[in-house]
């Protein structure tokens, strides 16, 4: 009964661990604004940062040979080599250009899902709201 309790115990314990290791390095979604999209990234880990369009150019400025960038159609790959400071732009298709703001520590983000916010995707849904309950006042009036 003992060796089944600390068995369990140790299960519990390397899940715990092994949880909140995984809740550092996950996929973590970014809904771009305008401002810069944080990146937290860690030397000698690769980090993908995906945009919902295809990224045209990528502007970088940099310690050389202190990071690896790779573009692959929508994805940009992060590689750093050294905690230098670097500034990475990214141009999409559309023209936006999206200032990446690289945040070095321990733990690091695996993939980072960007989405852009629009003032018309924002709209669209409390204008059909709107339009339902016209509609629905009107049925019930009879015009």
């Amino acid at each position: 009964m003992t060796k089944w309790k600390t068995g369990l115990l140790l299960a519990v314990l390397s899940l715990l661990v092994s949880g909140v290791h995984a809740g550092h390095c996950s996929v973590r979604y970014e809904n771009y604004t305008g401002g810069a999209v944080n990146v937290h990234v860690s030397v000698g880990r690769t980090t993908e940062v995906l945009f919902p369009e295809l990224i045209a150019e990528l502007i970088r400025s940099e310690v050389k040979g202190s990071l690896d960038l790779e573009v692959k159609e929508s994805s940009l790959y992060i590689l750093p080599k050294s905690q230098n400071q670097s500034d990475v732009f990214v141009r999409t298709v559309s023209g936006q250009n999206i200032p990446i703001n690289l945040i070095f520590g321990q733990y690091h983000d695996v993939r980072v899902q960007v989405s852009f916010k629009t003032g018309k995707n924002d709209k669209e849904p409390t204008n059909n709201i709107n339009f339902s309950i016209a509609l629905m006042k009107s049925l019930l009036r009879g015009e």
